[in-house]
């Protein structure tokens, strides 16, 4: 029998809009979140509380020699934000990146945070009512290092999740990647070569199941080196693959899984050649990838960093966020709309184009809980951080939140499937859920289905990290759908 609570929105109101007359966002200037300026590079939209409304923490490191304080936001339910000012995690600065999931599986997400200047990594574990403890004694907050990225991620599939850690070198200390092993609570840090991995820094990690194989495969970026790609062998164990496209692409920083043209698999966003182009591999499948061919991306030339995905006009297409930064300087973030054709088109958004912050950061959620994408966005410099709210319009969508059972209770690595009639025509959308979604961003841990003008979904089909598959028809559009792994 298979368990599931479907949870309806309130009803909502729609503004009709489209990308040739109306901008599809409007800059927030008032509330909370968008009034502190620091040096933001991580952002996390988690729902740490329970409630249903997306959380917000935002990593800050101004490079000071003195911890920066991190901006944890309490979503109100009601559009507004409140921020914690007191607490583990608002209290404990000077962060990079954070990433989330129920790793002691209670119910609650709990927070790990990388940490640079030789400085130990925290763990933040959930209280379940609101408050944070910090873990001092737990195994991956002990090393020194100066940590870029980290991520949970369940490496073997056994239901616990693991963590990678991604070290940034120096001459005074060549760290190394660090992969910690989660045996049933406590952790191990495994041998980088005894699993197959190299002894190297990383500065950008991002884990996805590329080969449809069931487990989880690492891509990190390397400073000044090419980027390297792990087959995960599904034993703890990996085999580099150094002749594929994507190890030849020098992907400083900078990584993002999506299926950009519903075929079922995972394409990647990164950054091809030495020009600053943003790119996506498109997934061949075996393991092969191709630059596709898109030319609004091949011409818009410029100091990119991350690339962030999220279908915001809910016409059941993965769009894309660009971001902009010349080395902390000005630099202005671009919006692309997948076209459904394998193109993408710039949109010409005055409220995130006229953003003249360099930024560090984006993620995706629906904050306001009225069915569309909306974005945050973390800047540098001081500079206060910015909010864009999706303006809506009257296409359907469905979001879906996962329980893991015998898999980790986050879902982080589970499959989602949709297939509806859109326009006429039947598609297939495919989600994997992750700890991390970008370059020093994770998106809240529900997957976001545009659906046009379909009112039913024919098939909901899960994948877990377990080996199960659920499938579930006939699923009525316009709520959100948790489901519990049999």
């Amino acid at each position: 029998m298979q368990m599931i609570i479907r949870s309806i929105l309130p009803a909502l109101i729609f503004v009709n809009c489209t990308l040739a007359d109306t901008d599809p966002f409007t800059r927030i200037n008032t509330e909370a979140i968008v009034s502190d300026g620091g040096w933001s590079f991580g952002v996390s939209w988690v729902d740490y509380d329970g409630d249903t409304y997306p959380d917000l923490l935002v990593c800050n490191e101004d490079f000071s020699g003195s911890p920066a304080p991190n901006f944890l936001y309490h979503n109100n339910g009601d559009g507004t934000y409140t921020r914690i000012s007191e607490g583990a995690i608002a209290s404990s600065g000077g962060c990079l990146a954070s990433t989330w999931a129920d790793i002691d599986a209670d119910g609650d997400l709990d927070c790990y945070v990388a940490r640079p200047f030789l400085n130990n990594n925290l763990l933040f574990a959930n209280n379940g009512d609101g408050t944070f403890i910090k873990d001092t004694s737990n195994l991956i907050t002990a090393a020194k290092k100066f940590s870029m990225e980290v991520e949970w991620v369940d490496i073997d599939n056994d239901g616990w999740l693991d963590v990678f850690v991604a070290n940034h070198g120096r001459p005074s200390d060549p760290a190394l990647a660090m992969i910690y092993h989660n045996d049933n609570g406590s952790f191990v840090l495994l041998s980088n070569t005894e699993v197959g991995l190299i002894d190297d820094e990383a500065n950008g990690v991002t884990w996805a199941d590329y080969d449809g194989d069931g487990d989880r495969d690492p891509y990190w970026s390397r400073n000044n080196k090419l980027s390297v790609l792990f087959r995960n062998e599904g034993n703890a164990s990996f085999t580099h693959i150094s002749e594929c496209t994507l190890s030849k692409a020098p992907a400083k920083y900078q990584a993002n899984w999506a299926d950009f043209d519903n075929d079922g698999d995972l394409d990647i966003y990164t950054k091809h050649g030495d020009l600053g182009v943003a790119a996506i591999y498109k997934n061949m499948g075996k393991g092969r990838f191709e630059l596709a061919a898109i030319p609004d991306l091949a011409q818009d030339t410029g100091a990119w960093t991350g690339g962030y995905c999220g279908d915001y006009d809910n016409d059941g297409w993965l769009d894309l966020i660009v971001l902009g930064n010349d080395r902390y300087k000005p630099h202005p973030n671009r919006l692309y709309h997948n076209n459904g054709d394998g193109t993408l088109t710039r949109v010409n958004s005055d409220a995130i184009e006229s953003e003249d912050e360099a930024s560090g950061a984006a993620a995706w959620a629906d904050h306001d809980r009225d069915s569309d994408l909306d974005l945050f966005i973390a800047n540098v410099n001081s500079a206060n951080n910015s909010l864009f709210e999706n303006q809506g319009n009257d296409n359907h969508w469905l979001q879906v939140e996962l329980k893991g059972t015998r898999s980790n209770r986050s879902g982080i690595g589970s499959k989602i499937k949709v297939k509806a009639v859109l326009n006429g025509k039947p598609l297939w959308q495919m989600r994997e859920i992750s700890a991390k979604n970008g370059f020093k961003s994770q998106s809240e841990l529900i997957a976001h289905f545009g659906l046009s003008d379909a009112l039913i979904v024919d098939s909901l089909i899960v994948e877990w990290p377990s080996s199960r598959r659920q499938v579930l028809t006939d699923v009525r559009s316009d709520q959100l759908v948790r489901i519990v792994e049999q």
